[in-house]
């Protein structure tokens, strides 16, 4: 059994703009031809940015209000 090396994997939201950058721990806002320029762009994963998880947090309280009875979702 042949085992390849490990690859490194970057996050990267595309719906967003951003990429997560491991060694600051933080999601930085880098457009898509610069995320090329640095290097090899098969080493990008789709990941969640935090504006993403927001977003999928307040739908899931306004399409399921009865899981998260404590939270009020504000009206828009």
């Amino acid at each position: 059994m042949v085992v390849s090396p490990r690859t490194r994997t970057t996050p990267y939201c595309s719906v967003h703009g951003q990429l997560f950058v491991a060694p600051l721990q933080a999601w930085l806002p880098v457009p898509r031809p610069h995320v090329y320029a640095w290097g090899d762009p098969l080493a990008l994963t789709e990941g969640a940015c935090p504006t993403c998880e927001a977003l999928a947090l307040r739908s899931l309280k306004a399409q399921f209000p009865a899981l998260y009875p404590d939270t009020a979702v504000p009206s828009r």
